[in-house]
């Protein structure tokens, strides 16, 4: 993804995350002393368990923190104002698919369309 796209994107972003509040305290807050410290452990099946009520927080852990698949649907809701679309890149767009992955940010997208578990991250 090129810098000025990225740069572009950000506002929309942050606007998400602070929406959902996506930061440390209510992440502890919500998943609780427990279910955090297996966070810090590595341990994503008490997270992925905890996230399952959280909504649009729970899909934004999972994300972001835990690299999961998460449904499409779901990850443009959480990210509303953001769009899948000006997220990736437009080889990406075009693929239709149920599932996003988070990439780290490299030359490719954000965020790509899954297609198996074992789908590569950028």
């Amino acid at each position: 993804m090129r810098s000025e796209t990225l740069l572009s994107i950000t506002p929309a972003l942050r606007e998400a995350l602070l929406r959902n509040r996506f930061d440390t305290g209510t992440m502890l807050e919500a998943l609780g002393p427990e279910v955090h410290a297996a966070l810090g452990r590595s341990e994503p099946v008490p997270v992925r368990r905890a996230t399952r009520e959280l909504g649009d927080l729970g899909v934004l852990i999972r994300l972001f923190l835990l690299a999961d698949d998460c449904p499409a649907g779901d990850v443009a809701a959480a990210l509303t104002p953001l769009t899948l679309r000006s997220a990736s890149t437009p080889a990406c767009s075009k693929v239709k698919t149920s599932t996003v992955r988070i990439r780290s940010c490299g030359p490719r997208s954000i965020f790509a369309p899954s297609t198996s578990a074992t789908a590569t991250v950028g």
